[in-house]
């Protein structure tokens, strides 16, 4: 549809109410778009609405903010948002440089103003860290939100807009999706997923599933998973797990979207550790430090399915319904692959049997380094082959 089509008038306020699945049902009525066409239009859409609520509450903005801006001691650029802390202050976040990495200028400072130069506080922040203080998983000086939790909402959509998701293939990046065509590896945050995730017990509760499958309106790989199921595996059945084997992807999906993953995929090879399987790094039998990191990289995508008895039920019934290797390291064994990454990769460089390219290698290494210092889970899929 054309952008002044009136047909998106109702998808619209659909849009603006949060009613994510109505808007997608609506759009593959009005034009018959396969899902995952769908979702990126209404994706696009909401970002196209996010920008222009943005640039109408740009210009009603509060005085003090105005004159902040106005005084000089702001940098000049794009206004990303501005709201009032725990304490009352005013923070305002602009956008000052976008290449070659987003920075952003947080100015922070009280009602009333004596002297910019002796009472306006804040900092400068790049577009990861301050991604990082919205999840809430890094403190950043002022940027701490009052309790209606709208602020960051509004943050979040105005960067969507600002920054509409483009990465490489193989980039690790914040927007991620369950399932590959190539080796994946997900970090997944330890307090959500040891609390709700690691020892969830076979049985659900009705309640629960039924919040799970209502989330799908929300979660556009949740809506899209749900949408392939049968409609007999939409329910719980007999037995324990009571839910069907098709439908315990739902559950890792959840999972994903729950315990702020981030995601990293190979993108110089389709299928890494069935690579590393046809051609092991080495034997290492004068090194026990280098054949340890061996073995717990082999058990992040464990291809021979050596642990697969240790994996939670749910994501056992994961690699079964996808036909993919699973694995899953715990943040102690994901600390001490990242402490001895760097020697085990020169180690198979030097023997020629390293399957990665040099940016595929560095990316790996950063990915699996900050969720050993974040004390992340670590799981990794790969399809099968």
């Amino acid at each position: 549809m054309q952008q002044h089509d009136p047909r998106w008038t109702a998808i619209d306020a659909a849009l603006r109410s949060d009613r994510m699945m109505e808007a997608l049902r609506s759009y593959r009525e009005y034009t018959g778009a396969e899902l995952a066409e769908a979702l990126r239009a209404i994706e696009a859409r909401k970002a196209t609405l996010a920008a222009a609520a943005a640039a109408a509450a740009d210009s009603q903005l509060p005085a003090m903010v105005q004159a902040y801006l106005d005084s000089g001691y702001a940098r000049r650029g794009d206004l990303v948002g501005h709201w009032r802390n725990r304490h009352g202050d005013f923070c305002v976040l602009v956008l000052y440089q976008r290449q070659p990495v987003p920075m952003f200028e947080l100015g922070v400072f009280p009602e009333k103003i004596g002297h910019w130069g002796h009472q306006l506080n804040g900092c400068l922040i790049d577009l990861e860290e301050l991604e990082a203080a919205l999840a809430e998983q890094r403190a950043v000086h002022g940027v701490e939100f009052g309790d209606d939790g709208g602020s960051v909402v509004a943050l979040r959509q105005r960067l969507a807009a600002l920054f509409p998701a483009a990465p490489r293939p193989g980039a690790a990046t914040g927007v991620v999706h369950w399932r590959a065509s190539r080796t994946r590896l997900f970090a997944l945050a330890a307090a959500p997923f040891e609390r709700g995730f690691l020892l969830r017990p076979a049985t659900l509760a009705a309640a629960e599933w039924s919040a799970l499958l209502a989330r799908a309106a929300e979660d556009g790989a949740l809506a899209e998973q749900l949408d392939e199921l049968p409609v007999a595996a939409r329910a719980l059945v007999a037995g324990e797990p009571n839910v069907a084997p098709v439908a315990q992807p739902l559950l890792w999906i959840d999972c994903v979207s729950r315990c702020q993953a981030r995601a990293w995929t190979t993108n110089s090879c389709d299928t890494l550790f069935a690579d590393l399987a046809a051609r092991p790094l080495g034997a290492f039998a004068d090194s026990p430090t280098l054949a340890s990191a061996a073995a717990l990289l082999y058990a992040s995508v464990d291809v021979g399915a050596l642990r697969r008895r240790q994996l939670p039920w749910w994501l056992q019934g994961t690699a079964a319904a996808s036909d993919s290797a699973v694995g899953l390291l715990t943040p102690h064994e994901v600390r001490a692959l990242a402490a001895d990454l760097a020697d085990l990769v020169a180690a198979a460089k030097s023997a020629g049997h390293w399957p990665l390219d040099t940016t595929d290698t560095t990316e790996l290494q950063d990915f699996i380094g900050a969720a050993a210092t974040e004390g992340r889970w670590l799981v990794g899929i790969e399809p099968g082959t």
